[in-house]
């Protein structure tokens, strides 16, 4: 799923009709402390953020492991852009990007550019880098020695490299990596809560971020705000199905390759299956032989696809990533090798076990055998012969993962008690299909779903009416009717061509 949410304002519909259904209430200062550990109580000292001074950083205490309040701590790491109409704020909206595994403070630096100018004189934007990302203690995996970068080089197939990842992440993180688990960070937005001096958390969650947000709902019911969850998971079918994902995400890449096709000089050339096919081709090779990059890190077979994922998410990075791959097949990777977040293998990457240490617990235990790990990876290649490749690397590198399974895997996570949540998506999401919004909303009684015709990751920041609708419920209390919609489009993903859900 997806770690950043920018996007595209393409468009705008006026199909968004509010109504009068009740929202929570807003946060008074908290009167009621935790009792189960004195962290409740800490003041933090917010100072001006190094990377930029309009925003306001921090850092926390948070038990290691949260069924010990009082033993060992870890830190956790926080930054603030203060409501810009401090006479009309209503509160702290504490937001989590999604990943897993992506940096919360790095989301609220984009704040200004993310959040609209009403919802943030309202609210502080709050961020949180989750337990083992960034900022906050991190989880660890190889490269953190000279030892454990032999020892993953001379592994003799993918299997063994898999295994001695996961034991570098354990060697590495200690007892960290069996507490980085949803619950835990679920249970770290409430420390920031009550230290936020807030008796109810008002909460916007996109993608993996929103299933977060509902287990803080499951745990917290009764110290639940208002709540955004946009790009909606659902723990069902996620990361369970081994097919959804990879399909949505092999088919963005058709009408990207498609869309390129149809217009003047394409770099792919004017035959979207031929073109598809030579990709294949060229992610085959780069996994055997990396491609040379010039000065850069020679580019893999998973940068190739970790490249056309993230472009999957914003139309306006295909014409790049259309030229990067043309250069690549006339064999230079130096192109794509500028638009790779990290390189396979790099540093960056070692942090990276933070989404695995994350991922893994929530498959079933019957799914992290070598059995279904086969049976996924078939399934997923069946369905998507690119993605479906990502699909057999996660399944491996589960299966051997040293962290057991969350008792909650695969089921429907309740939040009885909770205020109903607003759920909005885009109908042709390609990290979250549409079936999963679905799923949700009747898993959630008194939630509201709100779809946006469009393609891309991430309904918030795609134009008028998606904007309307969030900031409306979370600064005025103010529910869709139910079946409400927007139009606010992504041209080439929105094209009744496209097929899918």
């Amino acid at each position: 799923m997806g770690t950043r949410l920018w996007l595209a304002i393409t468009g705008l519909a006026a199909a968004y009709v509010p109504a009068v259904h009740a929202a929570p209430a807003l946060s008074r200062p908290a009167t009621v402390r935790d009792s189960a550990s004195g962290l409740y109580a800490q003041k933090p000292v917010w100072t001006p953020c190094p990377v930029d001074p309009r925003f306001s950083c921090t850092t926390l205490e948070a038990p290691l492991d949260h069924a010990r309040p009082d033993g060992e701590t870890i830190r956790i790491a926080l930054n603030r852009l203060p409501a810009s109409d401090p006479a009309h704020r209503l509160g702290a909206l504490v937001t989590n990007p999604g990943g897993p595994g992506s940096s919360g403070l790095e989301f609220v630096f984009g704040a200004h550019a993310y959040f609209s100018p009403a919802l943030r004189a309202r609210y502080d934007i709050v961020g949180m880098d989750p337990r083992g990302v960034g900022a906050s203690t991190p989880v660890v995996c190889r490269g953190s020695t000279t030892r454990q970068v032999a020892d993953t080089e001379q592994a003799r197939d993918a299997s063994e490299d898999a295994r001695l990842f996961a034991k570098s992440c354990a060697d590495a993180s200690g007892e960290l990596l069996p507490n980085v688990r949803t619950p835990s960070v679920a249970r770290d937005l409430d420390l920031v809560r009550a230290v936020l001096g807030q008796d109810r958390l008002h909460y916007y969650g996109a993608s993996y971020g929103t299933l977060l947000g509902r287990f803080y709902a499951h745990l917290f019911p009764a110290r639940t705000g208002r709540m955004v969850l946009d790009s909606v998971v659902d723990p069902t079918g996620w990361p369970g199905d081994p097919t959804a994902q990879a399909v949505g995400f092999e088919t963005a890449f058709r009408v990207m390759v498609g869309d390129c096709a149809r217009g003047p000089r394409c770099p792919l050339g004017d035959d979207p299956a031929r073109a598809l096919a030579r990709v294949d081709r060229l992610i085959t090779r780069a996994d055997a032989e990396p491609l040379e990059a010039g000065m850069g890190v020679p580019v893999t077979g998973r940068d190739v696809l970790r490249i056309i994922q993230t472009a999957t998410y914003r139309e306006e990075t295909w014409p790049p990533v259309v030229e990067a791959l043309a250069a690549a097949l006339r064999g230079d990777g130096g192109p794509l090798r500028a638009l790779t977040p990290w390189p396979a293998g790099s540093v960056r990457e070692a942090l990276s076990g933070g989404y695995q240490a994350v991922v893994c617990p929530h498959l079933r235990p019957r799914a992290r055998t070598a059995e279904a790990e086969l049976f996924a990876a078939r399934a997923a290649l069946r369905a998507a012969l690119l993605f479906g490749r990502r699909v057999e690397a996660q399944r491996r590198a589960c299966a051997v993962w040293p962290v057991p399974s969350l008792p909650e895997a695969g089921a429907a996570v309740r939040t009885d008690g909770a205020p109903p949540p607003l759920l909005v998506h885009n109908r042709h999401d390609a990290a979250t299909p549409v079936h999963w919004a679905r799923s949700t909303h009747g898993q959630l009684p008194g939630s509201v779903l709100v779809l946006n015709d469009s393609g891309g990751h991430g309904f918030y920041p795609m134009g008028k009416c998606t904007r309307r609708v969030v900031d409306d419920f979370l600064t005025q209390g103010r529910m869709p009717v139910p079946g409400a919609f927007c139009e606010d489009h992504a041209p080439a993903l929105s094209r009744g061509d496209r097929g899918g859900n």
